[in-house]
């Protein structure tokens, strides 16, 4: 049994360690995805893209391709930029991270992205740096992609064409 004088000497150190815990900062990630942006049901892909597929002219000014160019181009990498879901979160679909690389190289600015696609806003850093590598391109030859892959994008000739 302890003696009087140790058992308070435990409880000071007890509470000394309790205060401690409490004023300690709270880790910065209370959750791996927040809730406002868990609901990917919610996001632009998930609300804008079924009604871009019905309206050619909008998803050409949108993703700066034809919905025929945007779905050759998916089949030809959707094998390399799969990824596998985990026990923590679902993996961005194929589909949306494609959108996503050709939205930001379009016109969007990184920042403006954790407002229109639910995933927050690192992924999409992630996403353009490790998908980019993937989109067929060769510098400044406006051609290649019509002339290999029948694929006009604001680089082919259907846009430069429209412009002079």
């Amino acid at each position: 049994m302890l003696e009087p004088e140790e058992a308070g000497t435990l409880l000071v150190l007890a509470l000394l360690q309790d205060e401690k815990q409490k004023r300690r900062k709270p880790s910065r990630r209370k959750v791996w995805v927040h809730p406002l942006l868990q609901n990917r049901e919610t996001g632009a892909f998930s609300q804008l893209y079924p009604q871009l597929l019905s309206h050619e002219d909008k998803f050409f000014n949108y993703f700066r391709m034809s919905r025929s160019s945007f779905e050759e181009l998916h089949a030809l990498i959707q094998h390399r930029i799969h990824k596998e879901d985990t026990i923590m979160r679902q993996a961005i679909p194929t589909q949306e991270r494609l959108a996503i690389t050709l939205r930001l190289h379009a016109v969007e600015i990184w920042i403006t992205f954790a407002c229109h696609f639910p995933p927050s806003f690192t992924p999409f850093n992630f996403i353009a740096i490790l998908l980019t590598p993937h989109v067929p391109y060769r510098g400044t030859n406006t051609n290649f992609f019509n002339e290999v892959f029948h694929i006009e994008t604001c680089n082919g000739n259907s846009f430069h064409s429209e412009l002079s």
